[in-house]
Order: structure tokens, then C-alpha cells, then sequence
């Protein structure tokens, strides 16, 4: 009895030995690869960097040189025709911006953030004299990238340029269902007129962080 217990011990012992060889190979092989993305994903991103920077200088020299054609032509067709120009060109310098913010998307590991302290440190340095903010967001905690602090810069620079006046901004959450939330962000500006709200999501209409916010969020919870 005492040989036959030995040798099923002396067996499964074997077998963890197997076992724990072949989980160390494969841990290994994980950090080889996750090592192997790092590197690539750091190359793919300076190299974006270079090429945003060659093709920003192209920009603003033929933004300068649209600049002086307009000085020397007086032939209002050719004006406007320069004018398109010279918005075409200023669309494409944003364009190329937006991309430098959204590069970093998933570069560091997502983490725990109280989106009611994120935000307030953001506002720290945002908000102007005159605009007050309303945070409403209990001990709401979401599990995101980083990044997610840009959608919210964003969206409060945004109110600020365009809202016309604002002087308010809130945010706050509602719960549609025991596994989503609804982070809500208002502000008393001139809003979005009514005829072309429909088309606020249309790709090229406006600039949208819909798809950033949900490449960045991965997951939600409130703290007790």
C-alpha cells in the first residue's frame, strides 16, 4: 500500500514539476512578446511623431505662403479660392493634432480613477473667472486609460470657445441599468441648433471623443 501511495505522489509530483516548467516557459513567452510589443508600439510612435512634425512644418510654410498671395491678388475669386485654401490647411493642422493625443491611447496600463477628483484637478487649471462648476458624481470610480483625461479637457475647452458666454458647467451620472452608467457633461452655452444636431456624430462634421472615450474607459464602479 505505502509503494502504490509513493508512486502516485512520486507521479504527481512529476507532474507539477511538468506543470510549473511549461507555466515558466509560458510566462517567458508573454514577456518576450509584451516586450516585443513595447518595442514596436515606442518605434511606431516616434515615427508618427517625426512625420506629424515634417508634415506641420509643411503646413505653416504653405500657410505663409498662402498668407502672402493674398496681399498681392486683388481678384476676389482668387481670394476666395485662397481663403478655402488657407481653411483646408488649418483643418488638416488640427486633424494632425487630434492624432498626437490619440497615439498615447493604450500605451500605459489602465488604472482605478475617482472621475469626480479627476475632473476638479482638471478644472484647477481650466476654468476662467466667471464659470462656475457643479460636480455630481457621488463616489463614482471608472477604470480607464489615462487618456480619459483628455476627453474631459477637451470637452471643457470646448464649452469655453464655443459655448458663447457660458458661465456653468455640470457633470453628473444616471444609471440606465445595474451594468452601465451615463456620465453626463452640460453647460449653459448657445448649444448645438437644433437642425444640425442629427448630424453631430456624421465623421468630418465635428470633431467627436465618442470613440475615444471608448477606447479609454474599460469599465466602471461606486465606491461604498
Amino acid at each position: 500500500m505505502l509503494i502504490i501511495v509513493a508512486a502516485v505522489v512520486g507521479s504527481l509530483a512529476e507532474k507539477m514539476d511538468i506543470c510549473h516548467c511549461e507555466i515558466v516557459d509560458r510566462n517567458a513567452e508573454l514577456l518576450a512578446s509584451q516586450q516585443a510589443y513595447e518595442i514596436a508600439n515606442r518605434k511606431l510612435n516616434l515615427l508618427s511623431s517625426i512625420t506629424r512634425h515634417d508634415i506641420f512644418n509643411q503646413l505653416t510654410v504653405l500657410l505663409g505662403y498662402l498668407e502672402l498671395s493674398k496681399e498681392k491678388i486683388s481678384d476676389p475669386d482668387v481670394s476666395s479660392y485662397i481663403e478655402s485654401s488657407v481653411h483646408a490647411a488649418n483643418t488638416i493642422q488640427r486633424q494632425i493634432a487630434f492624432t498626437n493625443d490619440y497615439q498615447d491611447i493604450g500605451v500605459q496600463a489602465p488604472q482605478w480613477r475617482n472621475l469626480a477628483t479627476c475632473i476638479k484637478t482638471i478644472v484647477s487649471v481650466r476654468m476662467v473667472k466667471g464659470v462656475s462648476l457643479e460636480v455630481d458624481l457621488d463616489s463614482l470610480e471608472i477604470y480607464a486609460d489615462p487618456m480619459i483625461e483628455k476627453v474631459f479637457v477637451n470637452l471643457i475647452d470646448n464649452s469655453l470657445r464655443h459655448g458663447g458666454h457660458v458661465s456653468h458647467i455640470r457633470f453628473s451620472f444616471s444609471k440606465p441599468g445595474d451594468s452601465t452608467v451615463l456620465i453626463v457633461y452640460e453647460d449653459n452655452g448657445v448649444g448645438i441648433p437644433a437642425s444640425l444636431k442629427e448630424r453631430i456624430f456624421e465623421k468630418g462634421f465635428v470633431k467627436t471623443l465618442v470613440s475615444v472615450f471608448s477606447s479609454v474607459v474599460k469599465s466602471w464602479r461606486l465606491r461604498d
